[in-house]
Formats: C-alpha cells, sequence, structure tokens
C-alpha cells in the first residue's frame, strides 16, 4: 500500500505552542532544559553554546521580559539552536565493530488519524529515533532548503529506528512484545502469553564505512533474521508529560543459505524516553525529511495502512 501523504488540516507555529495550554510546560520542554544544562546530554554542539543558553536564560528569568509560557518557548528555540538531544536513546553492542546510536532525537506519535482523517479509537504508537538532531515539536519548514537537505542527507549516512505498536491500548508498563523479521517478512510475533505480538519496526543502519582499499570480500554484513524485544517502564498519554519509554534488545543472526558465509551475529541493548508529539508535526517533519533529498522514508512515518510493511 501507497504511504498516505501528509496532511496538514491547520497551520501550526514554528514552535507548536498555538492551540496548547500556554501556561504549561510539556515533558519535551522540560527535558531540553534539563539537558542543555547538562554535558551529558550535550549532542555534537560546542561547550560555547551551552555556557549561551545558560547566560540568555538567566537574563530572560531575571528580568521578568515574559512568563512562565515564555520562557518554555525560549528555551525550547535556543536548545534547537544549540544542538541539544530532544527526548533520549543509549544502545550498547555485542559487536566488536559495530555501534548503534539513534540518540539526536527521540520521540512517540499516534496514528490516530488515517488518509481520510478519520479518526481512530485505538491508534498505533511509533516510537522514531534517529542520530539527526532537531526539535521534533517544531516545524521543520521554517529552515531553508540547504539546511533542510542537509539534515536529510545526514539522515540517510546515520542509524536510526522506528517502532509501532500496533494498539495504544496495549502499550503499558511492563508490556512485554517480540517480533521476528526475516528480510521484509514478518516470520513470527509474540511468544506465549506473557509476551505479545501487534509490533513491527522498521530500521535503517548507517552505510559501511569504506576507503581507497575496501572491497566487497572485507564486507560484513549484518545477518538477516533480526529480532525485536521491547519492554515498556513507562506510558502516560495524558495532557501533562505524555511520553513512552522502554528497553529494546534487537538481534541479529545468520540465515543458512541466504545471507554471506561471514554475516554479523549479535545485538544492540539500549533504552529509550520518547516525549509524544502532535501526529500532525510528527508525520510533516518526516515528509519533509524524506523529500528534502527524495529519501526512502528512513523513520517509516506517515505510517503506511494497518498491515502493510514499514
Amino acid at each position: 500500500a501507497a504511504r498516505r501523504p501528509f496532511v496538514m488540516p491547520a497551520p501550526y507555529s514554528a514552535l507548536v505552542v498555538r492551540g496548547q495550554a500556554a501556561a504549561t510546560t510539556s515533558h519535551a520542554d522540560r527535558r531540553v532544559r534539563r539537558e542543555c544544562g547538562s554535558d551529558r546530554y550535550m549532542n555534537r554542539s560546542s561547550a560555547a553554546a551551552s555556557s549561551f543558553l545558560r547566560f540568555v536564560v538567566a537574563v530572560v528569568v531575571r528580568a521578568d521580559v515574559v512568563r512562565k509560557a515564555g520562557v518554555a518557548v525560549a528555551l525550547g528555540a535556543l536548545a534547537t539552536a544549540g544542538g541539544c538531544r530532544f527526548g533520549e536513546a543509549s544502545f550498547t553492542s555485542t559487536f566488536d565493530d559495530a555501534t548503534f546510536d539513534p540518540g539526536g532525537t527521540v520521540f512517540s506519535t499516534l496514528d490516530a488519524r488515517d488518509e481520510n482523517l478519520v479518526e481512530d479509537d485505538d491508534p498505533r504508537v511509533a516510537v522514531a529515533m534517529t542520530w539527526v538532531v532537531f526539535d521534533a515539536q517544531g516545524d521543520l519548514s521554517d529552515l531553508d532548503g540547504a539546511a533542510l537537505a542537509s539534515m536529510s542527507h545526514e539522515m540517510s549516512l546515520r542509524d536510526a529506528l522506528t517502532i509501532v505498536f500496533d494498539h495504544q491500548g496495549t502499550v503499558d508498563r511492563d508490556a512485554q512484545f517480540s517480533v521476528v523479521h526475516e528480510g521484509d517478512d514478518v516470520v513470527a510475533a509474540g511468544d506465549g502469553d506473557d509476551v505479545q505480538g501487534g509490533l513491527d519496526f522498521a530500521l535503517h543502519l548507517a552505510p559501511e564505512r569504506l576507503d581507497a582499499s575496501s572491497t566487497y570480500a572485507g564486507i560484513a554484513p549484518f545477518g538477516s533474521r533480526r529480532t525485536l524485544e521491547v519492554t515498556i517502564d513507562d506510558a502516560d498519554f495524558g495532557d501533562v508529560d505524555p511520553v513512552v519509554a522502554g528497553h529494546v534488545t534487537l538481534s541479529f543472526d545468520a540465515i543458512d543459505g541466504r545471507d554471506a558465509g561471514n554475516a554479523r551475529e549479535g545485538r544492540f541493548e539500549g533504552t529509550f524516553i520518547a516525549p509524544l508529539v502532535n501526529e500532525a508535526v510528527a508525520e510533516k517533519n518526516a515528509a519533509l525529511l524524506d523529500g528534502a533529498t527524495d529519501g526512502d522514508g528512513v523513520l517509516a512515518l506517515p505510517l503506511p495502512a494497518r498491515g502493510a510493511s514499514l
């Protein structure tokens, strides 16, 4: 099935503040403020940018130029300019020569409406992770074409993972899910009463780094049997601090007669914290990033029709 086109029902501001409770600082806004104040969460930006951010915020707050809502907006804008992460994801690797880092921007969204804007009573939940850093609550159409194309190009060269749960009602604390892919086919889902199916994923691995001496004989592909296991640590879809968080294990196994003899076997294990982002904003941004370089839908958003492969 063709991926449904993005439909923007109404204009959105750059920081997606209009139409929301102005006096409420969202979970994502608070994460941006907290992370920009810590070197642990600074992502590909200088210490000078962090110092500048703290200075400007201090001036704004002490001068009482804006109210609480305005401070949140200023923080969000400055954090994005400084290159801070949105959400969080961190993975370890059992491979000697491969890592997995989709922790630049991490967010969740509900697939609450179909291509005709008909509402789904039990929508799918998507958790998207990419190495590329951007404000997932903002509107990327505010970027100039060159910046957007550069970001899109970078996304195609870096790690990304989108996890899709079939039903919001099943995404609850301590819920466990699993699914097995062989190539593009789902060959198993769930495992008994404790581990549910209803899970799918789209994986984008950074392409192999080559040099002048590289040959195809020296390239070891990842095994094509890929198993994703997810345990939900937190799931809150309310109006205050909505978020999905959990643990992930992504395993790779070689298939006899299908994979090369040197196919890599191992796993990536990690955790994620994905603040919930408005569906329209999430889908528009993904479409913009995909279309800027005629990409292949790295984040798999907007989602295809139910039952179609990601």
